[in-house]
């Protein structure tokens, strides 16, 4: 079933003979079914933005023909009137009844193209450019922007205000690179892709960008020049994508609590391994069973990250893990300690505790780990 509530198929398996599921195979299928369904999302979303991205290119090759058609209609009347008023100006012809006759004909002319020209664009042309326009405006699972030459946002649509957070009047005028990072604003990396666009074409990117309240979301974006009919750059559309909540669901199908309780439920009643996740984006702590058991706690425990800290005896253990967690978010490093650790009950206890980090884009994500009671004799 995708996000939408739509049932789009069944995940079997089969066998030489009949059997019955153990409760972690049954576990392991709606994980695997889930995989499935965020593969079958991407891809869903993937196609979306590709058939935008393609109208998107239509409109402005066909308001490109409708000008350029327009000019020479405009441009034949004109000129005919313009050489007519030359030779009377230099003296090459008197302006007789004929001259008057042939004067008044080509402004008629003129008038009439002028006229069916502004009939014919609010008629057909107009109305489907204003149409269109109004669909790009209305879309807001996409921040669709028109930048001019340097960059600097001259519009943009309903989906860049829920995406970016900022409202039209706050960055109309704007340079687009208020939206990403200090350390991508110091690498020149917004002028960068515009360069490339104006080069190739197009160009695309993912990486962090920055809302209106400073929070960070993972973007797709793709910048596409707009060229007039010499050829000349004259602009670009910038469409962005906010694959957050995408990514996340990547980066659990590598290290997820939901799999790691599948580990932890095989090896922790032997064991007393438990497993758990500190998301540094979201700010949110997970635990498996088994690690709340360990800490003595009940299994509608929710941890809180500035609080489970202190759950290490406070002197070398806690000192020791809150150095671990810091230079794992910082530079990367993994730990393997045995602390002692104070359970709700009170009791002491010595633990392993294990740990690693994630990195997307030279930023922490997300640090993880396993958690295992250690028996003394």
């Amino acid at each position: 079933m995708v996000s939408d509530g739509m049932k789009v198929g069944t995940l079997c398996l089969f066998d030489q003979k009949a059997n019955s599921l153990t409760e972690i195979q049954q576990k392991t299928l709606a994980t695997l079914a889930r995989q499935v369904t965020f593969i079958m999302e991407s891809q869903l979303n993937s196609n979306l933005l590709k058939k935008q991205l393609h109208e998107i290119e239509a409109k402005n090759d066909s308001l490109l023909k409708i000008a350029q058609l327009q000019s020479h209609q405009i441009r034949q009347p004109l000129t005919t009137i313009m050489g007519l008023i030359g030779l009377v100006k230099n003296g090459h012809q008197t302006v007789d009844n004929e001259w008057l006759t042939m004067l008044e004909q080509a402004t008629n002319n003129f008038d009439k193209t002028i006229h069916d020209i502004v009939a014919e664009t609010i008629g057909s042309k107009d109305l489907r450019a204003i149409r269109f326009s109004k669909m790009v405006e209305e879309i807001d699972d996409y921040a669709i922007l028109l930048l001019d030459n340097d960059g600097n946002i001259e519009n943009w649509n309903k989906g860049a205000e829920k995406i970016k957070g900022y409202s039209s009047a706050e960055v109309v005028g704007k340079n687009f690179s208020i939206f990403y990072t200090d350390e991508d604003r110091k690498n020149n990396q917004p002028r960068k892709l515009i360069a490339q666009a104006a080069e190739s074409g197009v160009a695309r990117d993912e990486g962090w960008r920055l809302r209106k309240d400073g929070s960070k979301f993972w973007g797709m974006i793709v910048i596409t020049a707009i060229h007039d009919a010499d050829g000349k750059v004259i602009g670009y559309t910038k469409v962005t994508r906010d694959l957050t909540e995408i990514e996340g669901a990547k980066d659990k199908s590598k290290v997820s609590t939901e799999l790691y309780n599948l580990i932890s439920d095989q090896t922790g009643i032997s064991t007393r391994t438990g497993g758990w996740e500190l998301d540094i984006v979201k700010q949110t702590l997970s635990w498996t069973p088994m690690t709340r058991q360990i800490h003595g706690v009940d299994e509608d425990y929710i941890p809180q990250p500035d609080t489970a800290i202190n759950f290490y005896k406070e002197g070398y253990s806690r000192s020791q893990i809150v150095e671990a967690i810091r230079s794992s978010i910082e530079q990367g490093k993994s730990w393997d300690l045995e602390l002692q650790l104070i359970t709700l009950q009170g009791k002491e206890i010595t633990v392993r505790a294990v740990g690693k980090s994630n990195f997307k884009d030279g930023i922490c994500t997300k640090v993880y780990g396993i958690f295992q009671e250690v028996a003394r004799a």
